[in-house]
């Protein structure tokens, strides 16, 4: 898990050099205000997870995520594929020299190879069946719910 506190400002200060103790209790956290509720929303959230029949998370937003992954992989390969041919292209066709100042010096760039296809066939299965096991999850946690709610 992930914890944090954030939205006041637009910040946002990553470790760096100066993250030390005297600049915590200087210039970011001075009192421990954030630093005390941090703690205490990860203990009571680490007992209440520990005390439960059937953990309280829903996985369809990473599943969601995964998908989005997936189809910008493919589209960043499809992207590669059509710049690098069409840069090809015009090397063969000798639009760079063409265009080149002819006063100065110059060498056209290098023909790129172009990437292959790529099979995305067991990642696009493997997202899939994340998806589908995302709302299983949320189905039976919405069963064990009502369950409980009824006792």
């Amino acid at each position: 898990m992930n914890f944090g506190f954030g939205g006041e400002d637009q910040g946002g200060i990553y470790h760096s050099i100066y993250d030390d103790f005297y600049w915590y209790t200087h210039f970011s956290d001075t009192d421990f205000a954030y630093g005390r509720a941090l703690s205490q929303v990860a203990g009571t959230t680490v007992m209440r997870l520990a005390d439960a029949d059937l953990l309280p998370f829903d996985f369809s937003d990473l599943a969601d995520t995964v998908q989005t992954y997936v189809r910008g992989l493919q589209t960043f390969a499809t992207k590669q594929r059509d710049e690098i041919g069409e840069r090809n292209l015009e090397i063969e066709e000798g639009a760079f020299i063409a265009s080149a100042d002819p006063k100065e010096s110059y060498v056209p760039p290098a023909k790129q190879e172009i990437p292959p296809h790529l099979n995305f066939a067991p990642l696009q299965n493997s997202a899939d069946s994340l998806t589908r096991s995302s709302e299983e999850y949320r189905k039976a946690l919405a069963h064990a719910t009502e369950k409980a709610a009824q006792r």
